[in-house]
């Protein structure tokens, strides 16, 4: 549940900031970084696993390619929501796998 919050949060962030931008290519491009989040949300919302994978990977490649590991703050604002949430997803995912091997099972 927090790493859903973290992720939509994060899209709205980002959808804010694209605001600033002129209306037309440069707002839609200004806004791509919130679409993507918003999909990669909406296409993993009930499998954690894919999530946490897609959310790790979406947080690496904007630490490349945005470039922010050149500044801490960039880095926390735009990189690290998506990584922190992709590993509390894998975690959630971990988690839930074990329960459901613990349980004994039915007749």
């Amino acid at each position: 549940m927090a790493a859903r919050v973290l992720v939509v949060s994060e899209a709205a962030l980002l959808a804010l900031l694209a605001s600033d931008a002129p209306f037309g290519v440069g707002w839609l491009i200004h806004l791509t970084p919130a679409l993507v989040l918003g999909a990669c949300i909406a296409a993993t919302w009930r499998r954690p696993l894919a999530a946490g994978v897609s959310f790790v990977g979406l947080g690496l490649t904007a630490t490349v390619f945005f470039h922010t590991y050149a500044d801490p703050i960039v880095f926390l604002l735009v990189s690290a929501p998506p990584l922190v949430a992709g590993l509390l997803f894998l975690l959630g995912a971990r988690a839930r796998r074990l329960a459901a091997a613990a349980k004994p099972p039915t007749k």
